[in-house]
């Protein structure tokens, strides 16, 4: 997922995960990446490489693949004594682990991202950690759990004005209320999170609008039942 405030794996990553046509020519591109890094002795550059590959095989589903991957970088990030690099790669793992069926091991992973980025004061990829948590702790049904870190996410969010980070906390919020069958409260994080997407033009404000378009029915047939 460079290295900005939230450590992000790069640019390239972005690019990488938006078609199956183009996943194929950045793996080629990646691969070339990788030999440089390797041939000049840069465990950071070598890091990055690799965990953009492995961004690539997660697009493509192939989630054995991407966490060979992602252990690589992470060993390379670990030698480049990146510890940025190395919360986002972990924090990547989890959610492949989340992507198999995984949530204790997402916990485990996304766990030691967040006890990173406390200790390195990146507070953005602090933010995404505890989101990323609180996912993982709602699939494995730790409900209260979930909810401390998504709060404590949208709060720091808005404590430092990323409207991006806390549309992401807002509809984790939203999936915990379903899964405990709070209607209201679900319809009402997500419509937040929905204004939030569409005043900052992100995509995700598409999937929370069809989260909300499909929640009435969802409550009918609850309610039927």
């Amino acid at each position: 997922m460079s290295e900005r405030s939230r450590v992000r794996l790069s640019t390239v990553s972005a690019v990488c995960i938006t078609t199956s046509v183009t996943t194929g020519g950045l793996r080629i591109v990646l691969t070339r990446a990788l030999g440089l890094a390797i041939e000049l002795g840069r465990p950071w550059w070598e890091a990055s490489a690799l965990g953009n590959l492995g961004l690539c095989s997660e697009h493509l589903d192939r989630y054995e693949e991407a966490l060979k991957l992602y252990t690589r970088a992470l060993a390379k990030y670990r030698e480049a004594g990146s510890r940025g690099g190395e919360a986002a790669i972990l924090d990547s793992i989890g959610s492949t682990h989340l992507l198999l069926g995984h949530p204790l091991e997402a916990i485990d992973h996304r766990s030691r991202a967040l006890t990173i980025a406390r200790e390195t004061r990146l507070v953005i990829a602090e933010i995404g950690a505890m989101t990323g948590l609180g996912r993982a702790l709602l699939a494995a049904q730790r409900y209260d759990e979930a909810l401390g870190y998504y709060e404590s996410a949208l709060r720091l969010a808005r404590r430092i004005g990323d409207r991006f980070e806390a549309a992401q906390a807002l509809d984790g919020l939203g999936e915990l209320a379903l899964a405990q069958h709070h209607y209201d409260k679900a319809r009402a994080r997500w419509t937040e999170a929905y204004e939030l997407c569409v005043e900052i033009g992100i995509p995700l404000a598409d999937e929370v609008r069809a989260k909300l378009d499909q929640l009435d029915e969802t409550e009918r047939s609850a309610r039927a039942g």
